[in-house]
């Protein structure tokens, strides 16, 4: 359950409550649950904060610090979060359906059984994320590092793979039905024909 005061110091604006954040570090952020939608969430830092189960849908993120946050099974369908640091954040369960995280940080973050449908993710830094399970059906992965990954049974059909390095990963059982592969770098590739 999000913590109310902290809720009411986000809706009185971002300005307001980073500056309370900055002289109140030692305060976890509960944000879980919390209807955020519609909101200017332009440049708040939410690092570390709980925002598991919450809804965001129409909120603006630009530059916005959800690094190391807790997003699992978040509702966020529509946004834009081009750009933003989600290093090491649980993004774990969330539907982002038609999200766009292109040059998202994506580093270290949990994204198992994250809906990422119909979005984008080209130039996003994935390394070290574990993307088990995720949803990655008709999405824009031009150019994406995915080398040496395992992509093994998941859904990347009708997804935008051109030239994208796609080189000793497992693509075994992958649904690749309707794929853009044009220019994409597959030697090696585990279960492709």
């Amino acid at each position: 359950m999000a913590n109310q005061n902290q809720l009411t110091l986000l809706k009185e604006g971002v300005q307001f409550f980073n500056s309370w954040r900055a002289i109140n570090l030692w305060e976890m952020i509960d944000l879980s649950g919390a209807d955020l939608s519609g909101l200017n969430l332009s440049g708040a830092n939410l690092s570390k904060a709980n925002l598991n189960d919450a809804t965001f849908s129409g909120a603006s993120f630009s530059g916005a610090n959800l690094s190391g946050a807790s997003l699992t099974s978040t509702q966020g369908d529509t946004l834009d979060l081009s750009g933003l640091d989600f290093s090491g954040a649980d993004l774990s369960n969330a539907n982002f359906e038609l999200v766009i995280l292109s040059n998202a940080n994506l580093s270290n973050a949990n994204l198992t059984k994250t809906n990422l449908s119909n979005g984008a993710l080209d130039g996003a830094n994935l390394n070290g994320t574990i993307i088990s399970g995720t949803n990655l059906s008709e999405v824009i992965m031009q150019g994406l590092d995915l080398s040496g990954r395992d992509l093994s049974g998941m859904d990347l059909s009708y997804s935008d793979l051109r030239s994208a390095n796609l080189s000793n990963a497992n693509l075994t059982g992958a649904k690749l039905t309707g794929a853009q592969l044009g220019g994409a770098n597959l030697t090696g590739v585990i279960g492709y024909p």
